[in-house]
């Protein structure tokens, strides 16, 4: 696949070769949703390749190797496999048979499967991609990585193009406070206990309201909910369809497909359409799901903000995660030490009281 790098995405490449020249093995790139990871990914083992080295390139999920294939097409250097199946065959493999492990959505690294892998191929380079260096479990990176390199922040990429300029509403629609968690999360069962017929018919009111005809994607817990999300805009005339987990494999690639050749104006889902899913055409979120994860809240959030030209992002958050986590474009200071548990945030934004709509809190007005 022929494909050219943006000046920061050239960048970013450089800064990564700049910490392995300094003698770090093991590089954490951070870089934002729609900042064009694969491309950079591509290039690095196209370079990989030339110099006749041989890269495995790890994920989690099967569509993300669909996606970083487009890339990789013309690259025998490189095996694309996911976690799971590598466990499986690690005995099939010498120590040494490779010199680089890229892993996608980094965040992820630290579960036994990844560092089991690591362990087995102990002398190979790692380079690790994510948008989001935070886990849930606030345990830090830096027991698989020992430095990061940044790309450009989301407000830079808005000013410049390369993401789509948004605008964030949090019409909350239920009480946060009363949510219970379990394992770190808010538990299904007490969001469901707030999840009422009002509930449901505000978001139909406030989707008309804030985003009338825009391709959108709504992000609910379970699939009773996102069925149900679905009927509803269907009772009042959209073409809206709920994709999960007990979708047909079959049935929800066409209605993905039927999403993009908008046939299908609203997809309703429950965790599909996070990483690695691209629809640059999509202009809307709608979230439903309340988390008390950062890296999930970021990929849900930004995935109406992949750039097109005189494209205005819009964001419906009725579970109030902006007050939690602040807006997507927020700067961050991240890091590879672990953070301290069941420390709350304080994250300066605020509200508008006649318009729901959210910003920065050093701004006197919406």
């Amino acid at each position: 696949m022929n494909y050219s790098l943006r000046p920061y995405q050239k960048n970013l490449i450089n800064k990564v070769r700049t910490e392995y020249a300094r003698g770090i093995k093991h590089v954490l790139v951070v870089s934002p949703c729609g900042s064009g990871k694969s491309v950079v990914i591509g290039q690095i083992l196209k370079d990989l390749r030339d110099k006749g080295n041989q890269a495995l390139f790890l994920v989690h999920r099967k569509e993300l190797i669909d996606q970083m294939g487009k890339y990789t097409v013309d690259n025998d250097h490189v095996d694309l496999i996911t976690v799971q199946s590598m466990v499986r065959r690690l005995n099939k493999f010498d120590p040494s048979y490779y010199q680089l492990i890229v892993t996608d959505e980094s965040h992820h690294s630290m579960a036994k499967s990844y560092t089991k892998i690591y362990d087995h191929f102990d002398q190979a380079y790692r380079l690790g991609f994510t948008a989001t260096p935070e886990r849930q479990d606030k345990r830090g990176l830096g027991r698989v990585y020992e430095s990061i390199a940044e790309g450009p922040s989301v407000k830079w990429l808005i000013k410049n193009h390369h993401l789509a300029p948004y605008k964030y509403y949090a019409p909350t629609l239920m009480d946060i406070s009363k949510l219970k968690k379990q394992h770190g999360e808010y538990s299904n069962k007490s969001i469901d206990e707030q999840m009422t017929g009002r509930i449901f018919g505000d978001v139909i009111k406030n989707y008309k309201k804030l985003a009338l005809g825009k391709k959108t994607i709504v992000y609910c817990n379970t699939i009773k909910n996102s069925d149900r999300t679905a009927e509803e805009f269907k009772s009042h005339g959209f073409k809206a369809e709920s994709i999960h987990s007990k979708t047909n494999p079959t049935v929800r690639d066409q209605m993905v497909q039927d999403f993009k050749d908008g046939k299908i104006d609203i997809l309703v889902n429950v965790d599909l359409f996070g990483e690695g899913f691209d629809v640059p055409d999509c202009e809307c979120v709608i979230l439903l799901r309340p988390t008390t994860s950062l890296c999930l809240y970021i990929q849900q959030s930004m995935r109406c903000m992949r750039y097109k030209p005189g494209k205005q992002a819009i964001i419906i958050d009725h579970v109030g995660n902006a007050l939690k986590h602040g807006l997507p474009d927020m700067d961050r200071k991240w890091t590879l030490d672990d953070t301290k548990k069941d420390v709350e945030v304080q994250v300066s934004v605020k509200q508008c009281p006649i318009c729901f709509a959210v910003y920065e809190g050093y701004k006197k007005k919406c």
